[in-house]
């Protein structure tokens, strides 16, 4: 199918998206995967989209091709744009993984301008690397630039790994110092927590009197998080709940255009398209809107724009359905053929012994099998896996969960958006949770309890 909320490349997979708000739209350069060196040979270019109300995404082609395999920039990495009184810039990661036998070092930042954000000329004069002393030569990526109105410099936060410490607890957040974007000096990090390998794609920005750091957690967890401040030079603290999304959701990034702040992550496929197949890298863009809450946290929401395409037309309405599953598991079917985007909108209200509750999608009743977002109160945690899962063998849906006080009693309200494989949830408009599902496509969607009774009220599906 042609994704259009969930935009994946036409050949390929979209990787890291590096957002830009210019002139009423949402630029979005993103790292072009092609997974076929056959056809299209080895490296990554960045490709170029723009929207204006993230369901119509206009395709612009390829923004900043890739060099040849003895260039620096083979791939073409991720970085970000700004723009001066005379020019937008680029400022992006050069990565060629064949130079390491020969002593180099595999990244460095570099740089290209631009007129007009379509036609591109890179300056390669103006690439550095990591310095001699003190940080790994071959860490040394996903440059984010912003100009200081304090310090009145230009300030390059990089995603690095410092030569000395733990051997995957060496990642720290560099900086570097610019007064005219080409010569940059090396400052003390801006934050160095001792406790990552690496933290990827670096993004900052202020709400009133919060900085707020977000990076990619490069281990096997996988996540997008954060950090928050009161003033640059930190201490960067870590809110209760720090991440974005699940680990089903990766390298997000964010920009405003002056109302709200969009941020942009990819949900990567699995390999061959199956539920027991692993993540890779890229897969298809999905966007959220973050906002800061009272206590000066950030919470994600579903983009107004996105609901509002999407309650066009309504499938199906249900004041309310009880499901009593008082010492067992209880599915109620909704018997309505879905097309490949909808979105479900529920209110959910769990019982005092409900162990747990949610919704099915694509179930197929016959085999008995389909995938959920469960409130599970015995874990308090809102989570996504299939059920039942395989005896023994596991499907690959491990920790793509969020923390949530999952509390009796209380009124949840749920919106999930899918569009063909790829599903995303809201919890109250506060938290997201992302996932994807290979299986029972056409199937319906259920409604569940266990171990008790569950109330769902509000009942809605509805498409464009």
């Amino acid at each position: 199918m042609k994704n259009r909320i969930f935009y994946k490349a036409p050949s390929g997979a979209t990787a890291d998206i590096i957002p830009f708000f210019d002139k009423e739209s949402f630029h979005l350069f993103y790292l072009h995967d092609f997974r076929d060196v056959a056809n299209h040979g080895e490296g990554t270019p960045w490709y170029h989209l723009e929207t204006r109300n993230f369901v119509d995404y206009k395709a612009l082609g390829e923004a900043l091709p890739r060099g040849m395999v003895n260039d620096q920039d083979l791939y073409v990495f991720t970085g970000c744009v700004i723009k001066t009184d005379q020019k937008y810039h680029i400022f992006y990661t050069g990565h060629n993984p064949h130079f390491r036998k020969d002593g180099k070092p595999e990244q460095a930042v570099m740089h290209a301008i631009s007129d007009d954000l379509s036609n591109w000329t890179k300056l390669p004069e103006d690439t550095f690397f990591s310095p001699l002393e003190g940080y790994e030569p071959n860490d040394w990526r996903d440059p984010f630039v912003f100009f200081n109105e304090e310090k009145k410099e230009y300030w390059m936060l990089l995603a690095a790994r410092k030569k000395n410490g733990g051997s995957v607890r060496r990642g720290c957040t560099a900086l570097c110092t610019s007064t005219d974007l080409k010569k940059w000096m090396v400052a003390e990090p801006l934050w160095e927590p001792h406790y990552h390998y690496t933290h990827e794609c670096p993004d900052l920005f202020k709400i009133g009197k919060w900085w707020y750091l977000i990076y990619s957690e490069f281990s096997d967890k996988r996540m997008t998080r954060y950090r928050m401040a009161r003033n640059l030079s930190g201490p960067w603290y870590a809110p209760k709940d720090d991440q974005f999304d699940g680990r089903s959701y990766y390298a997000a990034k964010s920009a405003s255009d002056g109302g709200i702040r969009a941020l942009f992550g990819w949900v990567p496929t699995k390999t061959n398209n199956e539920d027991a197949g692993s993540w890779q890298w890229g897969g298809n863009l999905v966007a959220h809107e973050i906002f800061q809450r009272k206590n000066g946290e950030l919470g994600e929401r579903p983009l107004k724009s996105i609901k509002k395409h999407l309650s066009k037309k309504t499938l199906y309405f249900s004041d309310t359905i009880d499901v009593d599953a008082t010492g067992r598991c209880e599915f109620k079917k909704i018997d309505i053929q879905l097309p490949e985007t909808y979105m479900i909108s529920l209110d959910i209200n769990m019982s005092k012994y409900t162990n747990r509750a949610g919704v099915s999608l694509r179930r197929n009743h016959t085999k008995d099998e389909g995938y959920v977002y469960i409130f599970d109160a015995s874990r308090q945690r809102f989570a996504f896996d299939r059920f039942p899962n395989s005896p023994w063998h596991l499907e690959n849906f491990q920790g793509v969960s969020r923390h949530l006080l999952v509390i009796p009693r209380k009124k949840y309200h749920l919106d999930i958006i899918v569009e063909g494989d790829v599903c995303v949830a809201y919890v109250d408009d506060n938290i997201a949770l992302s996932s994807r599902m290979h299986q029972n496509e056409g199937q319906p969607p259920a409604l569940f309890s266990i171990d008790g009774k569950t109330s769902f009220s509000n009942i809605k599906i509805t498409t464009d």
